[in-house]
Order: C-alpha cells, then sequence, then structure tokens
C-alpha cells in the first residue's frame, strides 16, 4: 500500500501539480528584490573580499558567479545562516557532537529496556486458574467463585461488559497458544469483556491492580491474568525452559527458579508447569492370579480403562444417523479404589474374577505430564512482570543471568548470551537453561527486521550511488540514518517507551524517509558548484534555499502522524512507539540534516573546489 501511494504522489508531483501551479500563476508577476537587501542578508557575509572573482585554467580573472538565494529572509532564515556558517567554521566540532549524541544514543538504548509488543488496553483480557490435581470439576466450579466476585465489582462501576467461564477442556473457545496446554477438571479459565478505552475512567492495568488485590484464592490455588496483547502471541514475559534427562532433578530446578523469582521486586504470577503430584490408582497385576483365571494383562487393563474412561466402539443407527453409544461405569462407581476392585471380569474359558483378586489396586502420585523440547525433557519456570510499575522483562533476565542462575551453578554459553549449561559437581550439572518466552520470540523478530534494514540501506547506497555517481556524496547522504536513531532513542527515552517491534519497524520506515531531504540538500549543492561556487558558499545557498521546503515536509509528516501519537481516542497504544519513533527520529535527523550534512560535504570536499560544470 505505501508503495502504491508513493507512486500516485510521484505522478502527481511530475504532471498535475505543473499543470495547476501554471495555470494558477500564469499572470502572477514576482516583484523585484533590492540586491542591498539580498546582499545585507546574506552575501555580504558570506563572500569574502578575495573570493570576488576567480582565476580560470588558463590564469585568466572572471567575476565570481552570482548567488541565487531566494529573497525575502525573516529572523528564522537569517539566525539559520549564521548557526551554518558556525558550524562551517567549526567541523571537527560539530562531528565530535554528533558522535557524543550517538555514544548516549546507544548507552539510552540498554536503559530503557527492550519488549516484544508494548503492553495495550484492548480490554480484553484471560484469568486462568487451577487447583491441586486430583479435584473434581464441581468444585473447581466454586473455586472460580473467587475470582468471578472481583469482577462483579467492575459491573457497579459500568466497567464490565461480561465475562465467561469454562472448567475443563476450553478447545472450544478462543485460547492463546501461549497459554499453559494443561487440560482437565483441575483448570479452569474466565475470559473478560471490559468497556471500550473511552468509556472508562480508568486504564485496563488499573482495572487489574485492583483485581489482584481484591481475590482472595483458595489454598493452593494458582492463578495467572493474561492480557490480550497486539500482534501473535509471544509467552510469558519471562520464561527459563530447563532440559536434561533427569526429570526430578528439572523440576527441583525449576521450583527453585519460581521461589527466586517471587521474591525478585516487579514481577507477579509465577508459576511452572512442573506437577509431580497427580493423584492416581496404581493397577497391579498378579501373574499367578492371571494364570490360575486363564486371563491377560491386557484384558484387566481394558476392563478399567472400559470403567473410567469409557469404550464408544459401539454405534447404532437411529433414523438414518449414526450415533455413538459410550459404555462406561455409572459416576459412583469411578470415586473409590473399593469401587474398581469390585469389577467383575470373565475368561474365554468362563472363570469370572473380581480386579481386586487379579490385581494389587493402590493410590499414588505421579507426573502430570512430561514436556520435551527437542527430544529432551524440559521443564519451564515463567512470570509476568508488572510494567504498570515500571519494570521490563529485561530487568527480570539480567537478575536472572546475574545472580540466581549462577547461584544454582549455572554457567553463560560463550557466544550465546540466551543460554547457560550447568557446571560439574553442581546441583545443575547437565541441564542447560535457555530464556524464552516473549524474549525469545522479541530476538527473533528483531534480528529478522535487522537483516532486512541492512538490505534496505544497501540498496538505498546502490541508488544513490547511481544518482549521484559518486561515493563520497552517497555517504554523507546515509549520515543521516544514524542521526534519526539519536531522535528515535531520545523521543522513547522522553515517552517512556520501551525499544519494542513497533518502535523497531519506526526506525525502518524512517531510514528511506530521512535521506529525501539531505538528497536535495546535495543536489543543491552540487547544481550550485556546477555555476562556479565555492564549497561553502554553495552549501550556504543550498541550505537556505531548501531550509523552508524540508521545515514544511517534516512538519506536515509530524503533524499527520501527531493524533496517532497523542492517542486520543485510546486503543492505539502498539502504534504510539512506532508514530513516536518516526516523529522524534524525523524531527531530530531534520535539524541536523540542515546543519550536520552540510559538515560532512564540506569535509569530503575540504582540499579542492570542483571546475566550473562539474560536481562529483
Amino acid at each position: 500500500m505505501v508503495s502504491v501511494a508513493l507512486l500516485g504522489s510521484v505522478v502527481v508531483d511530475h504532471f498535475l501539480i505543473p499543470v495547476l501551479a501554471a495555470y494558477w500563476y500564469r499572470q502572477y508577476t514576482p516583484k523585484p528584490v533590492s540586491a542591498g537587501r539580498d546582499l545585507i542578508g546574506v552575501q555580504q557575509h558570506d563572500i569574502s573580499a578575495h573570493d570576488a572573482s576567480q582565476t580560470t585554467s588558463e590564469g585568466t580573472s572572471r567575476p565570481r558567479p552570482a548567488s541565487r538565494i531566494r529573497p525575502n529572509h525573516g529572523v528564522f532564515t537569517r539566525a539559520y545562516a549564521s548557526a551554518l556558517r558556525l558550524a562551517l567554521e567549526n567541523r571537527w566540532a560539530v562531528l565530535a557532537c554528533c558522535a557524543l549524541a550517538m555514544c548516549w544514543a546507544v548507552l539510552k538504548l540498554g536503559h530503557i529496556g527492550f519488549v516484544f509488543f508494548p503492553p495495550s488496553d484492548r480490554g480484553q483480557f484471560e484469568i486462568n486458574y487451577e487447583l491441586p490435581l486430583g479435584y473434581s470439576i464441581d468444585e473447581t466450579i466454586r473455586a472460580s467463585k473467587a475470582l468471578t466476585g472481583a469482577l462483579l465489582g467492575l459491573q457497579e462501576t459500568g466497567e464490565l461488559v461480561h465475562f465467561v467461564t469454562a472448567v475443563g477442556s476450553s478447545s472450544g473457545l478462543a485460547t492463546r497458544l501461549e497459554t499453559d496446554p494443561a487440560s482437565g477438571p483441575e483448570f479452569g479459565k474466565i475470559m473478560v469483556q471490559l468497556q471500550p478505552p473511552t468509556v472508562r475512567r480508568r486504564h485496563q492495568s488499573e482495572v487489574l491492580q485492583e483485581i489482584r488485590s481484591k481475590v482472595k484464592p483458595w489454598p493452593g490455588m494458582i492463578y495467572r491474568i493474561d492480557e490480550l496483547t497486539e500482534g501473535p502471541p509471544g509467552g510469558s514475559d519471562v520464561a527459563v525452559r530447563l532440559t536434561g534427562k533427569n526429570l526430578q532433578q528439572l523440576g527441583r530446578l525449576g521450583r527453585t527458579i519460581a521461589q527466586q523469582l517471587e521474591e525478585t521486586p516487579g514481577t507477579v504470577e509465577v508459576n511452572t508447569d512442573y506437577r509431580p503430584d497427580c493423584p492416581e490408582l496404581i493397577v497391579e497385576p498378579n501373574p499367578h492370579a492371571l494364570g490360575l483365571f486363564d486371563m491377560t494383562d491386557a484384558e484387566v487393563a481394558r476392563a478399567v480403562q472400559t470403567a473410567i474412561l469409557g469404550d464408544n466402539t459401539i454405534q447404532i443407527v437411529l433414523d438414518d444417523e449414526d450415533v455413538t453409544l459410550r459404555l462406561q461405569a455409572d459416576p459412583e462407581y469411578q470415586n473409590h479404589k473399593e469401587d474398581i476392585t469390585r469389577l467383575m471380569l470373565t475368561s474365554p474359558s468362563g472363570r469370572r474374577a473380581s480386579i481386586g483378586q487379579l490385581a494389587d489396586v493402590r493410590r499414588g502420585v505421579g507426573l502430570y505430564a512430561v514436556n520435551r523440547w527437542d527430544r529432551s525433557r524440559a521443564v519451564t519456570a515463567r512470570c509476568d512482570v508488572r510494567d504498570e510499575l515500571g519494570y521490563i522483562p529485561d530487568d527480570v533476565f539480567a537478575k536472572l543471568r546475574q545472580e540466581i542462575l549462577p547461584e544454582l551453578g549455572f554457567k553463560p554459553v560463550k557466544g550465546n548470551n540466551m543460554a547457560l549449561v550447568g557446571q560439574p559437581t553442581t546441583g545443575a550439572e547437565g541441564v542447560r537453561a535457555t530464556f524464552t518466552g516473549e524474549n525469545e520470540e522479541r530476538d527473533e523478530n528483531f534480528g529478522y527486521l535487522l537483516r532486512s534494514m541492512i538490505v534496505g540501506v544497501v540498496l538505498i547506497f546502490g541508488i544513490l550511488v547511481i544518482q549521484f555517481n559518486s561515493f563520497r556524496q552517497t555517504i554523507v547522504v546515509l549520515a543521516t540514518v544514524p542521526m534519526s536513531f539519536v531522535g528515535v532513542v531520545f523521543g522513547l527515552w522522553i515517552c517512556g517507551h520501551p525499544f519494542s517491534l513497533a518502535s523497531f519497524i519506526g526506525l525502518i520506515c524512517l531510514a528511506g524517509v530521512v535521506v529525501n531531504d539531505a538528497i536535495v540538500l546535495v543536489d543543491f549543492t552540487n547544481q550550485a558548484r556546477r555555476r562556479g561556487m565555492h564549497v561553502k558558499h554553495a552549501l550556504l545557498e543550498a541550505g537556505i534555499n531548501r531550509l523552508r521546503p524540508v521545515l514544511l515536509t517534516t512538519i506536515t509528516t509530524i503533524g499527520g502522524l501527531t493524533p496517532l501519537f497523542l492517542n486520543v481516542s485510546g486503543g492505539a497504544e502498539f502504534w504510539q512507539p512506532l508514530t513516536g519513533a518516526v516523529i522524534f527520529g524525523l524531527a531530530f535527523a531534520t535539524i541536523l540534516t540542515l546543519i550536520v550534512i552540510p559538515v560532512c560535504y564540506s569535509l569530503v570536499y575540504r582540499r579542492s573546489d570542483l571546475k566550473p560544470g562539474r560536481a562529483h
């Protein structure tokens, strides 16, 4: 869409606007401008006495070419001309200031932090909760009232639209991919819809903070609130994936990390996916008893499975419709171990025996699930970060990398700051810890965008080399790209936004936008030099003549993005870092373009002036 719009603007610029200008200004007669005013405004300050004439290659003297500086210079134009002259007289000082600004931007970028997607007030969030394994679905439904009670208070303020509770399997409803895939009668989910941001008096983060303060969970109950963010699901804010062979070792380390995360400021809703206390009935067949009754282990297992889970292999036809029947024991005969032991089986020879006679039935606990990653057993400890209090995931990752994991025996992997390995003779021996969650998705997408930006800059470089037929002038034009980076970091720092995917997209857009003003400035300088002007005078003429168009294009662009940046209607938090990056980056690059580009141009041509009619 952007490419098509730019193509349309080129057609309008080259055909429609000249026609309209020729029609509207066909009777316009420009007013004469006094030379004295022009000289006093610019030329008397710019032209020294020895520049009044130039010497040609044949040794003859010829008059200096007249300057084509536009008339009607205001106070701002005169101030800019003075600033530009001062910058051209102190070129190395200007470049030193630019270098210091770049160093500040790089250092400040590490302090403002990185996030995948900025928090957004969409008025939607989910409350996922679970009870200790073994609870019934009726108890899980009753436990949901501990959470919905806090939601009912939002109805009185008019901030709540509705909420839906799903217990057990919620596959029939909208499910986020980053949530824990565990399902069963002990698990529940509450999906909440709030009023639009323009109707509510409070931000969604304030509503969630109130809900967390009012919730009184049941003993052993775990819950977490997941905000629906812009873009694809990226997982928890902070997650550490432990992989290895010993599942008990992984579980012990995972729980230790979770305990440390709970004590870390700014973290909330800490949990792991390691659940070793799943209640179960263990049925161990007795081979001697099976031989006496002419039965096998498979028959005992099939009988228990049919009683608990049911057998749906039977189908009947009712009114031309296939109906599947489920053969299953009555629920009242599934709740106790004694009910299972009384189940009767009949062997092919006609002998009958109960499960209690054929096998040893006892209660026990086991793992709820065994998760794997790249064919290795895995346990993940995760948490979210309270961004409304100013915390970011990188703060927690820094503590994990510098304090928590090294205390457990982990050591960073060389060349990979996202992974650590357990050291020999420690409790983490043979275990690998990897930072995942939102951080993993963020780094992957940032890498893709960085490669795209490099490709874009290379293409721009090639186009400019063809246009100017000069590598030096191309490098001068591309100097605006790092200038825009300084403006982006400054804008994010002032507005309190971390560097996110949206900010990166804005930075990539700036790479192709900020060079436009520099291209025009360099082209006007080349035209003046072809008329025989010295480099300094050509730069002054180009800067003054292009000052108004450069500022107008920047101001109109910023004005068009300002409503989206201010987020007047609400719900546009995702676009605020993007538009902020474009606004501050473009503004900062424009200001520096009018000063730094002439300085760089004068440096690359500081030893010689081109002959009349040449500029490359």
